[in-house]
Protein backbone atom coordinates (compact mmCIF):
# COMPACT_ATOMS: atom_id res chain seq x y z
CA UNK A 1 0.00 0.00 0.00
CA UNK A 2 2.81 2.50 1.08
CA UNK A 3 4.85 1.62 -2.34
CA UNK A 4 1.26 2.34 -4.23
CA UNK A 5 0.43 5.59 -2.56
CA UNK A 6 4.12 6.41 -3.14
CA UNK A 7 3.76 5.90 -7.08
CA UNK A 8 0.54 8.20 -6.72
CA UNK A 9 2.56 10.88 -4.84
CA UNK A 10 4.95 10.94 -7.44
CA UNK A 11 2.70 11.31 -10.27
CA UNK A 12 0.73 14.02 -8.13
CA UNK A 13 4.09 15.69 -7.72
CA UNK A 14 4.91 15.51 -11.26
CA UNK A 15 1.70 16.77 -12.36
CA UNK A 16 2.00 19.54 -10.34
CA UNK A 17 5.43 20.56 -11.53
CA UNK A 18 4.24 20.50 -15.09
CA UNK A 19 1.06 22.45 -14.93
CA UNK A 20 3.33 25.03 -12.41
CA UNK A 21 5.90 25.08 -15.42
CA UNK A 22 2.87 25.54 -18.17
CA UNK A 23 2.15 28.36 -16.13
CA UNK A 24 -1.24 27.79 -14.17
CA UNK A 25 -2.05 30.44 -11.77
CA UNK A 26 -1.61 29.06 -7.67
CA UNK A 27 -5.20 28.85 -7.24
CA UNK A 28 -6.16 26.61 -10.06
CA UNK A 29 -2.75 24.57 -8.98
CA UNK A 30 -4.61 23.92 -5.38
CA UNK A 31 -7.42 22.98 -7.22
CA UNK A 32 -6.29 20.70 -9.16
CA UNK A 33 -3.96 19.11 -6.37
CA UNK A 34 -6.98 18.25 -4.90
CA UNK A 35 -8.97 17.09 -7.40
CA UNK A 36 -6.36 14.29 -8.06
CA UNK A 37 -5.87 13.73 -5.04
CA UNK A 38 -10.10 13.05 -4.57
CA UNK A 39 -10.22 11.04 -6.99
CA UNK A 40 -7.08 8.96 -6.12
CA UNK A 41 -8.40 8.45 -2.63
CA UNK A 42 -12.13 7.78 -3.75
CA UNK A 43 -10.88 5.47 -5.51
CA UNK A 44 -8.07 3.38 -4.16
CA UNK A 45 -9.61 4.00 -0.35
CA UNK A 46 -8.00 0.90 1.73
CA UNK A 47 -4.36 1.69 0.23
CA UNK A 48 -5.69 5.43 1.23
CA UNK A 49 -5.70 4.29 4.75
CA UNK A 50 -3.19 2.09 4.69
CA UNK A 51 -0.97 4.53 3.04
CA UNK A 52 -1.98 7.40 5.37
CA UNK A 53 -1.65 5.91 8.29
CA UNK A 54 2.28 4.84 7.25
CA UNK A 55 3.09 7.80 6.72
CA UNK A 56 1.90 9.30 9.45
CA UNK A 57 4.43 7.46 11.19
CA UNK A 58 6.73 8.38 8.61
CA UNK A 59 7.23 5.20 6.39
CA UNK A 60 8.01 5.34 3.01
CA UNK A 61 7.51 8.70 1.87
CA UNK A 62 10.50 9.39 -1.06
CA UNK A 63 13.19 11.76 0.81
CA UNK A 64 13.80 13.22 -2.81
CA UNK A 65 10.35 14.76 -3.01
CA UNK A 66 9.08 17.66 -1.04
CA UNK A 67 6.15 16.53 1.76
CA UNK A 68 2.50 17.28 0.81
CA UNK A 69 3.00 19.74 3.64
CA UNK A 70 5.82 21.32 2.16
CA UNK A 71 4.25 21.50 -1.61
CA UNK A 72 1.13 22.85 0.14
CA UNK A 73 2.63 25.63 2.09
CA UNK A 74 4.14 26.49 -1.48
CA UNK A 75 1.22 26.97 -3.18
CA UNK A 76 -0.44 28.96 -0.54
CA UNK A 77 2.59 31.43 -0.06
CA UNK A 78 2.07 31.50 -4.28
CA UNK A 79 -1.72 32.35 -3.99
CA UNK A 80 -0.79 35.14 -1.06
CA UNK A 81 1.93 36.99 -3.50
CA UNK A 82 -0.61 36.49 -6.02
CA UNK A 83 -3.13 38.79 -4.09
CA UNK A 84 -5.77 35.81 -4.79
CA UNK A 85 -5.93 34.86 -0.77
CA UNK A 86 -5.23 36.85 2.28
CA UNK A 87 -2.49 37.31 4.03
CA UNK A 88 -4.30 37.61 7.28
CA UNK A 89 -3.62 33.30 8.18
CA UNK A 90 -0.36 32.25 7.66
CA UNK A 91 0.61 30.31 4.60
CA UNK A 92 1.86 27.30 7.35
CA UNK A 93 -1.76 27.92 9.02
CA UNK A 94 -3.23 27.11 5.83
CA UNK A 95 -1.78 24.58 4.15
CA UNK A 96 -2.29 22.60 7.99
CA UNK A 97 -6.00 22.98 7.32
CA UNK A 98 -5.60 21.67 3.70
CA UNK A 99 -3.86 18.72 5.43
CA UNK A 100 -5.88 18.04 7.61
CA UNK A 101 -8.78 17.80 4.89
CA UNK A 102 -6.37 15.55 3.15
CA UNK A 103 -6.02 13.28 6.41
CA UNK A 104 -10.06 13.31 6.71
CA UNK A 105 -10.70 12.31 3.17
CA UNK A 106 -7.74 9.27 2.89
CA UNK A 107 -8.77 7.94 6.96
CA UNK A 108 -12.50 8.89 6.91
CA UNK A 109 -13.70 9.97 3.79
CA UNK A 110 -17.46 11.90 3.95
CA UNK A 111 -19.94 10.85 5.94
CA UNK A 112 -22.40 12.20 3.31
CA UNK A 113 -23.35 9.10 1.21
CA UNK A 114 -25.16 11.76 -1.59
CA UNK A 115 -21.46 13.30 -2.69
CA UNK A 116 -18.61 11.69 -3.86
CA UNK A 117 -15.34 11.65 -1.36
CA UNK A 118 -13.57 14.34 -4.11
CA UNK A 119 -16.34 16.36 -4.78
CA UNK A 120 -16.52 16.76 -0.99
CA UNK A 121 -13.09 17.40 -1.01
CA UNK A 122 -13.21 20.34 -3.76
CA UNK A 123 -16.09 21.55 -1.60
CA UNK A 124 -14.05 21.60 1.77
CA UNK A 125 -11.02 23.61 -0.44
CA UNK A 126 -13.59 26.03 -1.08
CA UNK A 127 -14.57 26.44 1.90
CA UNK A 128 -11.12 27.57 3.08
CA UNK A 129 -10.29 29.16 0.22
CA UNK A 130 -13.14 31.34 0.80
CA UNK A 131 -12.70 32.11 4.00
CA UNK A 132 -8.81 33.30 3.39
CA UNK A 133 -9.74 35.60 0.51
CA UNK A 134 -11.50 37.45 2.59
Amino acid sequence: AVRIAEEFHGKGYESYLHERQQGADPLSLIRSFFRFAGTWVTAHPEVALVATLAAVRGVGRNPDRPGTNQVMRQMVEEAQTAGQIGQAVAASTVAGIFNGLLLQCALIGSRDSARKQEQWLLDMVEVVLDGVRA
